[in-house]
């Protein structure tokens, strides 16, 4: 019947083939402004992560776990942390963040501690980092980096409130590698060993994430092959695509910037700073993997200098702090009791060096002299407490 009066009726059918192209019209304007919007926030798809002012003896950990990073047969030391340790914020307002160029906090150490080492003497400095990287997902990282690979002789650690207080939730990029049968079986390994002391909480979660990769592995083999045909597509759309290529880089910018939003809302000059409390089970969660993690570290001689990351003074934190000082002086007694060492280095970047996310005030990341600043107080203390020393010993 429709199909009849369309046919008598020409106006009405040319109307709806106007309709239709401009919804379609519509859809392409809103994909074209979300990806010009991707590509002003997100690095080129295909451009590599290592700057090319980078020294030789300088690399990143791959964030995909099974890919391993060059080695040199040098004693090694490796930096763990968040995205603080390789971002630069905008200098100024509505600037975006600035990846990192080469200047950041991996080779700021290297650079200092290469000048304390004796004439001849040559070391190798790995970076391990995500963004909000998380305690649980450093363990589950270094369990498997330790199996397959030799142990550093130093590991230095930054620590952020928010990630141990807020948060546990592993990220698609780790998951996804528990569905691998070696990277599984490291987490495993770990988990069982009694004299670790992983809390029941920590185990419980850690067995459910590796229970829910194996079901995906098994959903992933049972799979149509109009669904391998699908991933080859997205594969292909991803390279040159960077609303698709680069989703997760673009998503944890969303993520900031909505955070950052919630809050500007939410505070007033003339009103409390309202904070998010933290979540007492992630907490005690995030702090069980790093009393296993720092065991696991210092049962292969390695020595571990942990610290507190900085913080600006002049923007309110998004994380209720009350506790925070008794929570970083329960991992500082924790790390003592196997002769690792934690800092607070909290206060080192003055606020004159920190700057912006676009419109918002950067909270996360400071600008290179910030890095050179932290750099050198990180191996000032590592010197102090002669923790390079392990990078000569034979």
């Amino acid at each position: 019947m429709l199909q009849s009066e369309l046919m008598a009726e020409p106006g009405l059918q040319r109307t709806t083939f106007s309709r239709f192209f401009v919804v379609c019209g519509a859809c392409f304007a809103v994909l074209l402004g979300c990806e010009l919007i991707a590509r002003a926030y997100t690095q080129p798809i295909g451009v590599s992560g290592r700057p090319p002012g980078r020294a030789d003896n300088v690399e990143e950990f791959s964030r995909h776990p099974s890919i391993a990073p060059r080695r040199t047969g040098d004693p090694e030391l490796w930096l763990l942390g968040n995205s603080h340790t390789y971002s630069l914020p905008g200098r100024h307002r509505g600037a975006p963040l600035l990846e990192d160029p080469g200047v950041t906090l991996i080779d700021q150490i290297a650079t200092r501690t290469e000048q304390t080492l004796p004439r001849g003497s040559k070391a190798f400095f790995l970076r391990l980092s995500y963004p909000n990287f998380l305690p649980v997902e450093m363990l589950l990282r270094l369990a498997y980096a330790l199996d397959h690979g030799p142990a550093p002789r130093v590991v230095v650690i930054g620590l952020s409130y928010r990630n141990i207080a807020l948060d546990n939730s592993i990220r698609e990029d780790i998951r996804s590698a528990l569905r691998e049968g070696e990277f599984a079986a490291s987490a495993r390994r770990t988990l069982a060993r009694a004299d670790l002391g992983a809390s029941p909480a920590l185990r419980a979660l850690i067995h459910a994430e590796i229970t829910r990769a194996s079901h995906q592995a098994d959903a992933d083999g049972a799979r149509a092959h109009a669904d391998t045909w699908d991933e080859r597509l997205m594969d292909f759309l991803g390279q040159h695509i960077r609303l698709i290529g680069r989703n997760t880089q673009l998503r944890g910018y969303m993520l900031r910037r909505f955070s950052y939003a919630v809050d500007s809302l939410m505070t007033h000059a003339d009103a409390e700073v309202r904070r998010v409390p933290p979540v007492v089970s992630e907490r005690a969660i995030n702090l069980s993997a790093l009393h296993v993690l720092v065991r696991l570290l210092r049962e292969r001689g390695t020595e571990v200098l942990a610290y507190g990351v900085p913080q600006r003074s002049d923007a309110p934190p998004i994380v209720d702090t009350a506790e925070e000082a008794s929570t970083f002086a329960g991992i500082e007694r924790d790390f003592n009791e196997v002769g690792a060492h934690y800092i607070d280095l909290s206060h080192v970047v003055p606020n004159q060096h920190w700057g912006w996310e676009a419109d918002t005030v950067d909270r996360s990341h400071f600008a290179q002299p910030g890095h050179a600043l932290l750099g050198a107080a990180i191996v000032r203390e590592a010197v102090r407490l002669h923790l390079l020393d392990a990078l000569t010993r034979r």
